[in-house]
């Protein structure tokens, strides 16, 4: 017998001798179900697909069998070492514009009061629901807690060096500081929210020439959720201003006239944010018109991921 097959085996074994009377289990024969057992939990019938590794499922093989029965799935991970089991509810929704699943990822926007713009605290959060599929994207609401970055603890214990000059902080340090601090945030956020939280994001700027530090921001995720096979680490989308270029900011100043001589054709400096008056010489400070201009919003880019 395949090594592979005797452990799903097992598992489902283990499984159903744990919980088939806590959950009153009963075997399913329909290969069509796309599950082991069914049960009742909570007083609903629930499917139960057991696995070993859970790297193999690939939730989209769920949708429409879920759509089409209307009956709660779980996916339950053995693990055979230990005789441990964990329980991954299939409710992630679906995508309005392809039907299959998409995401809810918690994006941990940059400060955006005065106490808190130079402090490594984000004080507000949206939820996002993202399909890799189709590229949907939604920004569905918009929540105002303060949570600590993770990027910035993170850059924190990579950068932190001992007397040795050795880092203090292993790769292994960082990945499950990681990982229990997200754990943390996505536990708070979906009792708020009574949503299931796929991932964890944040703004995360990534340098692409070393020579000069030029590169771009992109949504860096920091958490995803185990069945989220299809979220990359980079996400594609990231959150802040939109800053307006010099030649689209000369075009919106272009019809302002000098306060002096009343004349429309000045000079602009980018650089500076200023108007000069190219009769009188008179120069106008036009930095909280061109910052008025600027919105803050998601921008979505299709950009090369990192080889990281």
């Amino acid at each position: 017998m395949w090594p592979q097959v005797k452990a799903g085996l097992r598992g489902e074994l283990l499984f159903y001798d744990k919980f088939f009377e806590e959950l009153k289990l009963e075997p399913l024969l329909d290969a069509g179900v796309k599950a082991d057992l069914t049960g009742v939990r909570g007083g609903d019938l629930v499917n139960f697909d057991v696995t070993t590794n859970i790297e193999y499922k690939d939730i989209d093989k769920y949708v429409e069998i879920i759509q089409k029965r209307k009956k709660t799935y779980e996916i339950v991970l053995v693990n055979l070492k230990n005789e441990d089991f964990e329980f991954f509810p299939l409710r992630f929704p679906v995508c309005p514009k392809c039907g299959r699943f998409s995401h809810y990822i918690l994006y941990l926007e940059p400060a955006t009061t005065e106490t808190c713009r130079w402090s490594d605290i984000s004080d507000e959060q949206s939820i996002v629901q993202v399909c890799t599929k189709c590229k949907y994207f939604e920004d569905l609401k918009t929540l105002h807690f303060e949570v600590h970055s993770l990027s910035a603890e993170i850059d924190e214990m990579v950068s932190t060096i001992d007397v040795d000059e050795s880092p203090r902080f292993s790769s292994k340090d960082v990945a499950d500081y990681s990982q229990k601090a997200s754990s943390s945030i996505v536990k708070f956020f979906e009792r708020d929210t009574e949503l299931l939280i796929s991932g964890v994001a944040e703004n995360k700027y990534v340098i692409t020439d070393p020579r000069d530090a030029s590169g771009y921001y992109d949504g860096l995720l920091h958490w995803k959720h185990p069945l989220a096979h299809d979220l990359s680490n980079y996400l594609g989308i990231y959150c802040g201003e939109y800053e307006l270029g010099k030649s689209e900011a000369a075009e919106f100043v272009k019809d302002i006239k000098c306060k002096l001589c009343k004349q429309p054709n000045m000079r602009y400096n980018h650089t500076k944010q200023t108007l000069t008056c190219r009769r009188c010489g008179l120069i106008h400070d036009v930095s909280q018109y061109i910052k008025s201009l600027v919105t803050v919003g998601w921008e979505i880019k299709r950009v090369r991921k990192p080889d990281t």
